[in-house]
């Protein structure tokens, strides 16, 4: 039997306008088939919600939270190309990587898992190995209610890859992603990166000194739900953020960040929106929004077309572990 009920006030931080489904473990004893048992409820939940969060399960190595995907029939991924946010292997499997290396005093802005490309995860998996100290949320975002008026059904995309490592790959130890071709595609022979793109439906062409550059078209709205790609729309995302949470992002550190633009990678976009339309469009994505507060233990499984996420500031220590599961190609 599955004690199943919505996040409560005290769980999240502000206004609760998208409620997941949450599977309180009550941190007791718990059938070691419990999720092979209750596989098909579980996945539903997810199919029909967007994203399921598991409390009180006692997940304390990332051994336990691999095992819970596997009893429910989620293929936990290797794959991570051409992947942008830097991240750092913590397991041995290699499915299970840091969520991000990202600095602590930015905003990584509202998105899904990599909407940059056509083959992507349809499932993300988070696992709370420490919670943070302060702040550190990850907010959720309901794709189906956020206002698509200005986008199109695809979106154009261009990026450039660069042999050396630049601003945005700050942290620099990073086993995956980033602004380098190497480390995004996971490669420094130029023959697999040319296959992968060619799989994927990404073209390319190599330029003098290493640079790579790639061009694609992929879907931004899939059956409904608006793809967020928000890290691509330029300062007026970061802008709005520190408007909105001063008490977050109003300080040196986020603004050196912004105005250096090394909050994310070389990508340009057909998306041309002015600072009202960023502004308009993001009180959209908020107002379909809920920012959960992590505990320790948590597990949460999002459907990646359904639900966005993003993360806030980070004050201390925290520890997320990210999955990436079951890919699909969106051509098909």
């Amino acid at each position: 039997m599955m004690n199943i009920r919505k996040l409560r006030k005290e769980e999240c931080v502000g206004d609760i306008n998208y409620n997941p489904v949450v599977i309180d473990g009550q941190d007791k004893h718990v059938e070691s088939d419990f999720f092979i048992k209750n596989r098909d409820e579980i996945n539903g939940m997810v199919k029909d919600r967007g994203c399921v969060i598991l409390k009180g399960f006692g997940i304390d190595s990332v051994e336990k939270y691999e095992k819970i995907f596997q009893d429910l029939g989620i293929n936990l991924a290797t794959e991570y190309r051409p992947g942008i946010a830097p991240r750092v292997s913590k397991s041995a499997s290699g499915k299970s990587f840091s969520s991000t290396e990202a600095s602590r005093y930015m905003s990584i802005t509202p998105h899904n898992e990599m909407a940059y490309t056509n083959y992507r995860p349809s499932i993300v998996a988070f696992w709370c190995q420490l919670a943070p100290t302060k702040y550190g949320e990850t907010p959720l975002f309901d794709c189906s209610k956020i206002d698509s008026k200005w986008f199109s059904p695809t979106i154009k995309m261009k990026r450039t890859f660069t042999k050396d490592k630049t601003a945005f790959d700050s942290n620099g130890n990073t086993d995956a992603g980033g602004s380098t071709w190497t480390g995004s595609f996971g490669t420094d022979d130029k023959h697999l990166v040319n296959k992968y793109c060619d799989d994927i439906g990404m073209n390319y062409e190599w330029f003098p000194g290493d640079k790579l550059v790639t061009t694609i078209e992929t879907k931004q709205i899939i059956d409904g739900y608006l793809q967020l790609q928000t890290p691509l729309y330029g300062k007026d995302v970061y802008y709005y953020m520190r408007d909105r949470f001063p008490d977050r992002f109003d300080n040196e550190e986020y603004n050196k960040i912004v105005e250096s633009e090394s909050f994310a990678p070389p990508i340009e976009c057909d998306v041309n929106l002015n600072r009202e339309q960023v502004y308009e469009f993001m009180d959209s994505v908020f107002a379909a929004s809920v920012m959960p507060k992590w505990s320790t233990g948590d597990v949460w499984i999002i459907d990646n077309i359904k639900c966005g996420h993003a993360r806030m500031n980070v004050v201390g220590e925290r520890s997320i572990v990210a999955s990436l599961a079951n890919f699909i190609d969106i051509r098909d």
